[in-house]
């Protein structure tokens, strides 16, 4: 039904309540509501209805992407490495423990200095900076904290230690680890 049989007007042709301007035409609610549902059903026709995994968790790519790409659909997906989504670099409906962007791009820069943190010391250990307990220790002295308790300025002195260390052992061994 889409004429109101009480006025000279249209109503919604879904719930066939809400007045609407045309013949045949969805109300912003009923519209909304099957967007949600289409979508819903697209992404989880997705890798034949199992749960996606990011290519960094399957361990098949360590590019930059690998996070936001499925293994086996090769689609984009969540920065939590399972849910689909409709672009790359989006977010799916879940709640991740963040309330707003600032919480997240400070939880997000802390997650991503102490994975070059971590990298730094692999490196110096393979230059022969010594062991990684060593290293660790000696980074951990310089930034007056352990990872788990600095804070991101203290990290970012850490990477900056670490860095200045990886010169100086470049310098003196004259080779590339990597």
């Amino acid at each position: 039904m889409v004429a109101c049989g009480r006025c000279p007007g249209y109503v919604c042709v879904e719930c066939g309540r809400v007045a609407v301007e045309e013949p045949f035409m969805r109300c912003e609610r009923c519209d909304e509501a099957i967007e949600t549902w289409e979508r819903f059903e697209r992404l989880r026709a997705r890798c034949a209805g199992r749960r996606c995994v990011s290519r960094a968790r399957a361990g098949t790519s360590d590019s930059d992407s690998a996070d936001s790409i499925c293994d086996s659909c090769d689609e984009p997906i969540c920065w939590c490495g399972a849910e689909p989504v409709d672009f790359y670099g989006g977010w799916c409906d879940h709640d991740h423990g963040w309330s707003d962007d600032s919480e997240w791009s400070e939880h997000q820069d802390r997650h991503n200095l102490q994975r070059r943190f971590d990298y730094a010391v692999g490196l110096i250990v393979r230059l022969g900076g010594g062991s990684r307990r060593r290293v660790f220790a000696r980074l951990h002295r310089a930034m007056r904290a352990k990872v788990a308790d600095a804070d991101i300025d203290q990290l970012r002195e850490g990477i900056e230690h670490a860095g200045d260390w990886e010169r100086k052992l470049r310098a003196n061994t004259g080779r590339d680890p990597v």
